[in-house]
């Protein structure tokens, strides 16, 4: 499997193999990113949810609807940060929108925005896509100033 390296992180499409550091870093950071998601139903972080909806991230990358990354310090086993590159529209537009979410303990350090600056022209090169849409909610502070 493709790593695509910076400086001090390394990132690569979430597999299957992925369900139990994902579940952690959510459990971790449910107080921290619950301002910026949905509500989520009860059981929705089990492992054994995690890894269907692992299966299904690998599923959708490999019919191109959506690249998902997990991200992790060098040396480091533990899940930091993701990058999501979902709602993969090809034809004339080839767009994606991209989501992202970074563990509370890592915040401002320049660590996704280091991460994104190799993943993003990665993205474009190898899925040929022209744009890359983010969106963010306005009191997010953090992600308006990226």
């Amino acid at each position: 499997m493709t790593v695509i390296e910076s400086r001090r992180i390394s990132l690569r499409l979430i597999s299957e193999e992925d369900a139990p550091e994902l579940q952690a870093y959510y459990m971790r950071n449910a107080r921290h990113l619950e301002p910026w998601e949905h509500s989520r139903p009860d059981g929705y972080h089990t492992i054994p949810e995690w890894e269907k909806r692992a299966k299904q991230f690998a599923e959708e990358i490999s019919e191109g609807h959506s690249y998902r990354f997990a991200a992790r310090l060098h040396g480091d086993a533990e899940v930091m940060a993701v990058a999501n590159f979902t709602n993969v529209v090809r034809g004339a537009f080839l767009a994606c929108n991209l989501g992202y979410s970074i563990d509370a303990r890592c915040q401002g350090r320049n660590l996704m925005f280091e991460g994104l600056s190799v993943l993003i022209p990665y993205v474009f090169q190898e899925y040929r896509l022209h744009r890359i849409m983010a969106n963010y909610i306005p009191e997010n502070t953090r992600s308006a100033n990226f």
